[in-house]
């Protein structure tokens, strides 16, 4: 008898460290939840604090660059001023350092002009003189051509063979 009351004792003690451990995990299960629950609040105000951060900085970056590039534009205003003031004040034509030097690039430039012009002349000349003597010696016989501008254009030369045996 005294054998089946400490066995009953003992699943007595079992049954209450069975209830004590269940009811611990209950309340560890109930304080992980809370954690859970006071992190997510935490998390979500933490992600809007940093959202805050981020649109507050990425308006002051924005208008640091406005600022800037209203600096640069105001600087190279006035570097253009300095620059056109400058380029008044200085005149290299009446300046006598380069009389020699701008007088000897006229001379070159009209001796080129002329020389421009006597090659066209004579290109022209000649280009007329041997088209002259095709159009008599080999005519076309072909009707009249007009340009998209109305005006008459000359047919082309055909192929002419020469030295051929017949």
């Amino acid at each position: 008898n005294k054998t089946s009351d400490q066995v009953g004792s003992l699943e007595y003690r079992i049954e209450k460290i069975q209830r004590e451990q269940n009811e611990f995990i209950s309340a560890q299960q109930k304080k992980t939840e809370d954690l859970q629950n006071a992190l997510d609040a935490k998390s979500s105000r933490l992600e809007d604090k940093v959202d805050t951060s981020i649109k507050k900085i990425e308006s002051e970056v924005a208008d640091e660059v406005k600022r800037c590039e209203n600096l640069i534009k105001t600087h190279k205003d006035e570097l253009e001023n300095q620059r056109v003031a400058l380029s008044e004040k200085m005149n290299i034509f009446q300046d006598p350092e380069f009389t020699p030097v701008l007088n000897t690039v006229r001379n070159k430039l009209n001796k080129s002009k002329i020389e421009n012009h006597v090659l066209n002349e004579y290109i022209s000349t000649t280009k007329n003189f041997l088209q002259g003597i095709f159009d008599e010696a080999l005519p076309q016989r072909r009707n009249t051509l007009y340009s998209r501008f109305g005006k008459i254009v000359k047919p082309e030369l055909q192929s002419v063979v020469l030295n051929q045996v017949i």
